[in-house]
């Protein structure tokens, strides 16, 4: 039957005597009632008598007959679901649940309410069949049903009630009793009870130990809106004052305290809690709140003195936009840190101070490496040696241990920037020794890790993992997670470099979750290209991509360029060895590009010419090698870099081999060897070796070729390069098929695609594939040659398929894509299988690829690029 009782108007008497009537008269009939309410609708207005339903609940409880189900707030996944259900197919994501979520603080009534609100005013909109955002939400204001609600609510107090709440409202979300008493001054006992009857009879507010909160943030803001301004600010005055007088020396409260004597306009009085909110803050690793924190203090202090400020007050300044620099820069924001170190250094000209400029200077000279500005940054370390040199001098006239100590060792840390390692260890010794005499651990493990990133980049890596072990004992004693993570970084690289991945990804994978939770943007970064070369190195390719483009991302977002364009060149590798020829070429040429723009010419810049010769190359663009070749010798002979030498000359003998020149490719391959194996440089030593195989090859000297093949991949494979390992192995099988019909190397070829399909690495896969239909064809069997053959262009479709479309384009016009599918069709039609021919020419467009014949095809060179690793461990 229809419900007797009203569904939207609130119960008069007549129909809650109605429902006693029924409750009365449903036993041992098959009838459920049902009824809900608000607690608080149920509170009579001041003088009025008491609502009707309370007494009938009182009655029915003593006779049993009824039931009381007190429904829960939504949670964030409730809220969610109710979302999906209204807004099916919507395309918002988990922001804006977690925001309504947020406002609504898990009321139905308000979360409907929002709802209305935002479909009325036409932010929520229907996109053909799904619900998008028309505009992005960050705050939603209150809807008129909500305020209705609340007002009728704060219509039932009494003036004295409706000032408590006033006073609370101002305080926040969370406030004290003390407030209330010292404001209203109260006796403790009488508020303490009208505290209770807000709580418990209007569910206004709760308790939490000695704290209220507003029961739903919406009646803390509609009551602080309703606020004369005037009596807003009295009202901010004896918050702020008492707060301040109560918890002046708690971080936990300086915000709030902070906010309360602003908005009361005692800036004065604000100022310090400022700064101690942004020390908290920073403290929390939130850096961006301790910027905001800040920049208020600054933003103070203009306000307080706009001309001619006190000398007091620019020293304030100056610590101020210092701070302000060390936070940006531990969020990654280099640009802004730049400019504000530069700002305090042109404060202290109205007030000197000889430690806080050499610190700047230095800072700015870190700002300007970071953003890729090399000649700004020596100029900068070159000005801060001096600086800190001059201090060291007057701390040991005067006899300040802890700042002669502090000034070692930065000393220690720029002679190490500019490449002076003796001068950098020696000071960076004695900033130890005087660390351990003065038991001041935390200065002695930082020193301890500045000189073992001195070991590393002699080689000495022994020597360094010993200094990282008592750093990384030091800063556990201590719990320093900042320090933590750097330790746990460098040792993972320390211990990769000694050929120990297990260790290696031990420490890395710690060091990331400490920098992410001390939220360390730039540490996070390194560290993720870091893990990307560790899965490069052990054979995961799809790991070492993932945590390459997560790293390049942050990269992006610092503006941190020497790390970015390591991203890029690991990222272009990977491609190129996957066949994206396109993308690889792209990722190489920004790289280069911001390389270039830095007016330095180094082994990085080298290296991504060299990269690029590789490309050019394997696409037989035989002249743009070329100029990318010579490019990298320049650069390779003023450095007097021997291994990049060793890869030049074993390009130039490809190169030469591919136009013929016999004699010339022979004496490149030599002299490529010649460089390559003194360094100890495995990956040039590979690659001249396999140059001096592929010119052999070429030749047909079958013979020499498989054997500088094979000893290629011996050394590969014992370095656990495995994509060189596999380049060696199939010019081997190619050497061994020129030789004879090379049947014996079926096996290994087989060996090989498993495993470059299992790395991704399929272009080279569909290679192996094409050469083992070549032996079956000639041995004669065109039937396996036929199933090879198709199985390496199937291989290729999936790879096609996967490409966009500037990708796509340069694999399609690849020479050995012509070549395998020459192989193929001359093959399926010698077995006479012409309609799948045609249907290959079909799916692969291949009428516009110049498709050479089986008998035009010839060993090609493979890939064999460089992967950027670390050049050292951070200081």
């Amino acid at each position: 039957m229809p419900p007797p009782f009203p569904q939207n108007n609130k119960a008069d008497e007549g129909t809650v005597r109605l429902f006693h009537f029924l409750t009365r008269r449903v036993a041992g009939r098959r009838m459920f009632l049902l009824v809900t309410y608000r607690p608080e609708e149920t509170i009579s207005e001041p003088g009025s008598p008491p609502h009707p339903l309370q007494g009938v609940l009182q009655l029915l409880a003593r006779e049993d007959r009824f039931e009381r189900i007190d429904l829960a707030r939504l949670g964030r996944g409730d809220v969610a679901e109710v979302l999906q259900r209204l807004y099916p197919g919507n395309d918002w994501g988990e922001e804006f649940g977690n925001l309504l979520f947020r406002e609504a603080e898990g009321n139905p009534f308000f979360m409907v309410e929002i709802l209305k609100l935002l479909s009325a005013e036409k932010v929520l909109a229907k996109n053909g069949e799904v619900w998008t955002l028309a505009t992005a939400v960050d705050k939603i204001s209150i809807p008129d049903k909500v305020y209705d609600v609340v007002m009728r609510r704060l219509s039932r107090l009494g003036q004295r009630e409706r000032e408590i709440l006033e006073l609370g409202a101002v305080e926040g979300d969370v406030f004290h009793s003390g407030t209330i008493l010292r404001g209203l001054k109260l006796e403790r006992m009488p508020l303490l009870k009208t505290l209770q009857f807000l709580e418990q009879i209007h569910h206004l507010i709760h308790s939490a130990g000695p704290q209220y909160h507003f029961d739903h943030s919406k009646i803390r803001e509609i009551l602080y809106a309703s606020i004369p301004p005037e009596l807003r600010i009295e009202y901010h005055t004896v918050v702020g004052q008492f707060l301040a007088e109560s918890f002046g020396e708690s971080e936990e409260h300086a915000g709030v305290i902070a906010h309360n004597l602003l908005a009361a306009g005692l800036k004065s009085e604000a100022l310090p809690f400022l700064i101690l909110s942004a020390n908290a803050a920073a403290r929390l690793f939130a850096h961006a709140d301790a910027i905001r924190y800040l920049e208020r203090a600054e933003s103070l202090l203009h306000d307080l003195h706009p001309d001619n400020p006190p000398v007091e007050s620019v020293r304030r300044l100056m610590d101020i936009r210092q701070r302000r620099g060390d936070q940006e820069y531990a969020a990654g924001r280099y640009r802004a840190a730049l400019v504000s170190y530069e700002t305090a250094l042109e404060l202290t000209r109205a007030a000197p101070d000889a430690r806080r400029e050499a610190d700047l200077v230095r800072g700015t000279g870190r700002m300007h490496y970071l953003l890729g500005h090399p000649t700004e940054a020596l100029k900068s370390y070159d000005e801060a040696i001096a600086r800190y040199a001059a201090l060291v001098e007057e701390s040991r006239a005067s006899g300040d241990v802890s700042r002669l100590n502090t000034a070692l060792r930065e000393l220690g840390k720029l002679h190490f920037f500019k490449g002076d390692l003796e001068t950098a260890e020696r000071y960076m010794r004695e900033a130890i020794a005087m660390a351990e005499s003065r038991g001041d651990e935390r200065l002695r493990a930082a020193a301890l890790n500045n000189l073992s990133g001195i070991h590393y980049v002699r080689g000495d890596l022994e020597e360094a993992l010993a200094c990282h072990r008592v750093s990384f004992a030091l800063r556990e004693r201590l719990a320093d997670e900042s320090g933590l993570a750097q330790s746990h970084k460098n040792i993972g690289i320390l211990h990769y470099r000694l050929g120990e991945p297990q260790e290696a990804e031990g420490h890395l994978t710690e060091a990331l979750a400490l920098y992410r939770k001390v939220v360390d943007r730039r540490g996070e970064a390194v560290t993720l290209r870091h893990l990307g070369n560790l899965h490069y190195q052990e054979g995961d390719h799809a790991g070492a991509q993932r945590h390459w483009e997560a790293s390049l991302s942050l990269c992006r977002e610092l503006g941190n360029t020497e790390d970015l364009c390591a991203c890029l060149v690991n990222l272009g590798l990977v491609r190129f060895e996957q066949g994206h020829y396109a993308s690889a070429e792209r990722l190489y040429r920004e790289a280069l590009e911001i390389r270039s723009s830095q007016t330095q010419r180094n082994q990085f810049m080298a290296f991504l010419h060299d990269n690029l010769a590789e490309l050019y190359l394997d696409l037989h663009q035989l002249d743009r090698a070329e100029e990318e070749v010579r490019l990298t010798e320049q650069i390779a002979a003023d450095l007097e870099a021997a291994p990049l030498l060793a890869e030049v000359h074993a390009k130039r003998a490809l190169i030469a081999s591919k136009r013929g020149n016999s004699e010339a490719a022979r004496e490149h391959a030599r002299r490529a060897i010649s460089f390559g194996e003194p360094t100890g440089n495995v990956e040039s030593l590979i690659e001249a070796l396999v140059a001096s195989a592929q010119v052999e090859l070429q030749a047909g000297n079958h013979g020499e070729a498989k054997r500088s093949a094979r000893q290629a991949r011996d050394i590969a494979r014992w370095s656990k390069m495995s994509h060189f390992e596999m380049r060696a192995a199939l010019t081997a099988a190619r050497a061994a098929c020129g030789e004879g019909t090379g049947t014996e190397s079926l096996e290994e070829l087989a060996e090989l695609v498993h495993r470059a399909n299992e790395r991704g690495f399929r272009p080279l896969a569909a290679r192996g594939l094409d050469l083992m239909g070549e032996i079956h064809a000639k041995s004669g069997d065109l039937g396996a040659a036929a199933e090879e053959f198709t199985r390496a262009a199937d291989q290729m479709k999936e790879v096609l398929a996967s490409l966009c479309e500037e990708d796509r384009r340069s694999l399609m016009h690849h020479p050995d894509w012509k070549g395998m599918m020459g192989n193929l069709l001359d093959t399926l039609v010698k077995v006479g299988r012409r309609e799948e021919a045609l249907g290959y020419l079909v799916a692969f467009g291949a009428g516009s690829c110049e498709i050479l014949p089986a008998a035009a095809t010839e060993p090609e060179p493979l890939p064999s690029a460089s992967l950027v690793s670390s050049p050292g461990l951070a200081p």
